[in-house]
């Protein structure tokens, strides 16, 4: 501004706030800033004084805001640490606010002061937040408010925006409280102007370093999207919304675009939201571009939106058939970082849906299940593990199970985790999976050999890992379907781990393979076979001498399993013949109570010495 001009503003500056500090400013020119000086410092003065003795106290940043904040511009920031005086606060409250009526003299005039502004921006320009807040009380945010107002009505002023709006950018690094206060004050009228910087940004009318703006403005917005009713109110703005996503399609600022997306996760907090948002016409192809294409914190920011927006139930097939979506979830679980945590995240969302399962199963030939076994054989993340059992648990259903159980290395893979993992969860977790697929692969199924030949027998074979448990409940799940017994009976190494188990002091174990062997007993393409197994018959006889009072119930089934050997006539002289087998029923048919049942136990000894009678006779013994 020519010297004229400025050495006017400066004297009437002077001696306004010189001779009539306890007068109102004329309202017509600092409507927006202040009703008066003298009215604004009495009020702050109150307020501290209120306050002078009470632990100030706000919201901490969350972690997720740290994303959001502009790097690059603060290396020059002065560090303000000491605690400044009423009388200095009063002091800079006026120099701010004179500051302030120089600049909004000077719009109304359709004149810029470069001057004013460059001493702005040095009081502004520091990292000390409870400065900030004094900036706020002193009216400042609002002040700029008024200015960006006539900045945007008048074209002589456009230079001005991106000084107003890294000025707002600045004063809003206060608290959390004071941030409220002032969106509560004027946030409305600030969302409706930065609507028509970002639009002057974008169609090219605003030529003065549009980048900058739309990162001020953008980080304004991130500092909102923290604040309850500044988030609803964006919410529901669909032209905010849609700004956000130019923002994040265009080249114009990497680091806005990341706080763009940011601000549209945090924006779909609640079910709600997050449904109303995720539908907006290309947000998701956007965030899923950026999550390719884009620099590694951009590349973080977007999976973790994409974490965020798959949370929407309704939505998980239109979701999982975007284009490059799966793609783009494969590349984030072989990367570094939290991406393969958000990508294992989503993908357990996902996969909630039936036809989203099968679409990852099938996906490239399973390249899917490949990355998700490659991060849980990882093993150092205990929530990482625990997501990605829980991503193929959903994938199992009867239309997976077949191409599942035939991926190379899935079975086993799964079976180790389930017999020794240092993480309890995700060890239990793989074993209740393993179980779902013994429940869904059964005889003549292609895949129910291998399922044997990868699960069963590296559960049996383990002798140094035992899990009871999950063997007995595994085999009986196989043992109800009839057709699986007769596959069974040849798995080598099967019933020395039934006669282990047998002896197992987990009783609830115990009766698990007390009823498998039942149904081994008692399936006629099989009873003719097991008698012949002297395993089999060891684990019978562990079962009769056990004396606790736990084992009634098994030592009951045990007679049951034997007396239906001892029905096929071929079975009795091997079962007369096995040493212990008669020794042990013998005193438990005594204390059976049950009349049936003492019944059918003497009648099966009476055919077993039977057998043993002629087998003496016929020289054997």
């Amino acid at each position: 501004i020519d010297e004229t001009i400025d050495e006017t503003i400066d004297e009437t500056i002077d001696e306004t706030i010189d001779e009539t500090i306890d007068e109102t400013i004329d309202e017509t020119v600092v409507s927006d800033v202040d009703e008066s000086i003298d009215e604004s410092i009495d009020e702050v003065d109150e307020i501290l004084e209120e306050n002078s003795d009470a632990e100030e106290t706000r919201d901490d940043y969350d972690e997720a805001t740290e994303r959001a904040t502009i790097t690059g511009d603060d290396d020059d920031a002065t560090e303000r640490t000491t605690t400044t005086s009423k009388k200095t606060q009063k002091t800079r409250r006026k120099r701010l606010q004179k500051i302030l009526y120089a600049l909004n003299y000077a719009a109304t005039s359709g004149k810029s002061s470069e001057t004013k502004y460059d001493e702005l921006y040095c009081e502004l320009n520091h990292n000390n937040e409870a400065e900030h807040d004094l900036e706020i009380k002193a009216g400042v945010a609002a002040g700029l408010s008024h200015l960006l107002r006539s900045a945007l009505q008048m074209s002589c002023l456009e230079d001005d925006i991106s000084k107003i709006c890294y000025s707002l950018e600045l004063v809003y690094r206060c608290s959390k409280k004071s941030r409220v206060e002032s969106y509560e004050a004027n946030g409305l009228e600030l969302l409706s102007h930065f609507e028509q910087v970002l639009r002057k940004c974008f169609d090219g009318t605003l030529r003065n370093m549009p980048d900058f703006v739309v990162k001020c403005v953008v980080k304004i917005f991130a500092y909102f999207a923290l604040l309850k009713r500044a988030k609803a109110n964006m919410t529901q703005n669909q032209n905010i919304i849609d700004l956000l996503v130019q923002v994040i399609d265009s080249d114009i600022s990497p680091i806005a675009s990341i706080d763009a997306i940011w601000i549209l996760s945090t924006m779909a907090s609640k079910s709600v939201s997050r449904e109303k948002i995720s539908m907006h016409p290309g947000l998701l192809d956007s965030i899923i571009k950026c999550s390719i294409k884009g620099n590694s914190v951009m590349k973080n920011e977007a999976s973790a939106a994409l974490m965020n927006f798959s949370a929407v139930k309704s939505n998980h097939e239109k979701f999982a058939n975007k284009l490059n979506c799966l793609e783009a979830l494969r590349k984030h679980l072989l990367s570094d970082g939290d991406s393969r945590g958000h990508a294992a995240n989503t993908l357990r969302n996902l996969t909630l849906a039936e036809p989203v399962k099968i679409q990852v199963i099938n996906y490239k030939n399973g390249c899917i299940l490949d990355a998700l076994m490659k991060v849980a054989q990882n093993g150092s993340d205990m929530t990482l593990s625990f997501t990605v059992v829980q991503v193929l648990k959903n994938c199992l259903c009867n239309g997976t199970a077949q191409s599942m159980a035939r991926h190379a290395g899935l079975l086993p893979m799964l079976s180790k985790m389930a017999l020794s993992n240092k993480f309890p969860q995700v060890q239990s977790l793989a074993g209740i999976l393993l179980k779902e697929f013994s429940r869904k692969i059964n005889h003549p199924s292609p895949s129910h050999s291998f399922f044997i030949s990868s699960v069963v027998n590296t559960l049996i074979k383990n002798k140094k890992q035992k899990n009871d448990i999950l063997v007995s409940e595994m085999l009986m799940q196989q043992a109800r379907t009839p057709a699986n017994l007769s596959k069974l009976v040849h798995c080598e190494g099967l019933f020395d781990t039934i006669a282990t188990i047998a002896a197992s002091k987990d009783k609830r174990a115990q009766a698990n393979i007390v009823c498998v062997m039942r149904k081994f007993a008692s399936d006629s393409s099989t009873k003719k076979v097991i008698a012949h197994k002297t395993s089999f018959v060891c684990a019978a006889i562990t079962i009769l001498q056990d004396e606790d009072v736990g084992a009634k119930s098994a030592r009951e089934e045990a007679i049951y399993l034997i007396s239906s050997l001892a029905s096929v006539e071929k079975n009795r002289k091997i079962l007369a013949n096995h040493k212990g087998l008669v020794e042990a029923m013998v005193p438990c048919t005594r204390v059976i109570e049950d009349t049936k049942l003492r019944g059918l136990a003497v009648n099966c000894l009476s055919s077993l010495m039977q057998s043993m009678v002629s087998t003496k006779k016929l020289g054997i013994l």
